[in-house]
């Protein structure tokens, strides 16, 4: 049964009322803003690229590229969800970061060069505390490569290409390759 106020009351003893328990509940929601779920792996993805697009790599970066890796990104990150290991285990950041990285495998070199990576790595490092070598991230990278094994690595000159080849349904049961899995993912729409 949910825990209601006058639940929290007679706990309390009586020592708070009704109203003083409400009131006390209003002030730390509009403490925290209302924000009252966790993060997602989709809201540190917009950090992680806040942190890619910053003013000195703003300008080796084209958009099209920084839009195509957050595009890729969010659709890897969606995958997760379908598998437990990844959606209970892993912390959401740490799907985040092995999403980004997957999609910047895709993104062309000369655009997004070993330099441009390394120093971005090394930010998301000092910034949030998380190895980018760690077991986990590894294991995470391994599991979401496995569910989009279409996404080649530096091949194609645009991320949208790797995620629009047309391979079946990365979390198909079946292994059917019908007409309705081989439909190209448009991220246009989404």
């Amino acid at each position: 049964p949910p825990l209601t106020i006058s639940t929290l009351v007679e706990l309390g003893r009586g020592i708070f009322s009704h109203k003083a328990i409400e009131l006390m509940e209003r002030r730390v929601l509009a403490v925290l803003g209302w924000r009252m779920h966790p993060p997602t792996s989709f809201r540190f993805i917009l950090h992680f690229m806040k942190l890619l697009n910053n003013s000195e790599r703003r300008k080796l970066l084209p958009k099209a590229i920084t839009d195509s890796m957050h595009d890729a990104s969010r659709y890897l990150s969606e995958l997760a969800v379908c598998v437990s290991s990844l959606s209970i285990e892993c912390k959401p950041s740490t799907i985040a970061i092995a999403s980004l990285l997957n999609a910047m495998e895709c993104a062309n070199p000369d655009y997004l060069n070993w330099e441009v990576r390394d120093s971005f790595l090394q930010e998301v490092s000092k910034v949030t505390n998380i190895c980018t070598e760690s077991d986990e991230l590894l294991s995470a990278r391994a599991a979401l490569k496995s569910m989009c094994p279409a996404m080649p690595t530096a091949e194609h000159n645009d991320v949208r290409e790797c995620m629009e080849s047309g391979s079946s349904s990365p979390v198909c049961v079946s292994g059917s390759t019908s007409t309705h899995t081989n439909r190209k993912r448009n991220f246009a729409s989404t």
